[in-house]
């Protein structure tokens, strides 16, 4: 039995469905997504942080200008139209079985990045917020990844502080919202290991680089962020 008709009997036992419209599809189906609903390929980035870009650069004006602490950052899509929608759901709207699905994606971009990690680490979530929601995301998503690839996850993350809302916030915001507010568990098990980070969306970095300033300054090694959706690189007026 494939990844698509696992993840879609446990919300539709009828057989495998579109994610996105609830369509009927083949059993021969990879992911749970139709023809018709396409979803926005990340398929022009920046090869540090990964965003969307429009032109040819291999660098975005961000990474040649200031960079990132981790290695690099990698999507399947952008996040986008049908993409947000996805998203939303898995956060707000009982979606939690999305988690696999989102995996199944995020691991066949890390097979294709020939990045080799040691271990998995996930963005922690403040555990109010958690006990209210039932559930990290970026934990879940960890632990679909974690069974396609057989990298294991280590909990090395807790959040701190509150960050306030991050929608309303840009870049230089938002850095300043997040700083701080992450903080180490453990280091013991990550000295010296290659991580892959585990998020659902990038959107300025703000989030990815201070978790992986707090992994660094423990002693790890490399850092590859993955997640679901990046945005696109837009001109953003402070």
């Amino acid at each position: 039995m494939g990844p698509a008709r696992i993840f879609s009997e446990m919300f539709y036992p009828s057989g495998i469905k579109c994610v996105v419209c609830g369509d009927d599809l083949p059993e021969s189906t990879r992911y749970c997504v139709c023809e018709r609903c396409k979803l926005d390929f990340n398929t022009k980035f920046c090869l540090k942080c990964g965003r969307a870009m429009k032109n040819m650069a291999e660098y975005c004006d961000d990474c040649q200008n200031h960079g990132f602490t981790f290695a690099a950052a990698r999507a399947p899509f952008v996040y986008e139209n049908e993409v947000v929608g996805l998203i939303r759901r898995l956060k707000f709207g009982s979606g939690k079985y999305l988690s696999g699905i989102m995996a199944q994606f995020m691991t066949d971009v890390y097979v294709d990045s020939n990045f080799s990690a040691d271990a998995a680490v996930f963005v922690p979530m403040l555990k109010r917020k958690q006990r209210a929601r039932g559930y990290n995301q970026a934990e879940e998503i960890a632990k679909a990844f974690s069974g396609f690839t057989g990298i294991p996850i280590i909990d090395a993350l807790e959040r701190v502080k509150k960050t306030g809302n991050f929608a309303r916030m840009n870049k230089r915001q938002r850095a300043e919202a997040i700083k701080d507010s992450i903080a180490l568990k453990d280091d013991a098990l990550i000295k010296d290991r290659n991580l892959v980070l585990i998020d659902d969306v990038f959107t300025t970095g703000a989030t990815a680089e201070e978790c992986s300033r707090v992994l660094k300054s423990a002693g790890c090694g490399k850092i590859f962020v993955l997640t679901f959706a990046t945005s696109r690189i837009r001109i953003e007026l402070y």
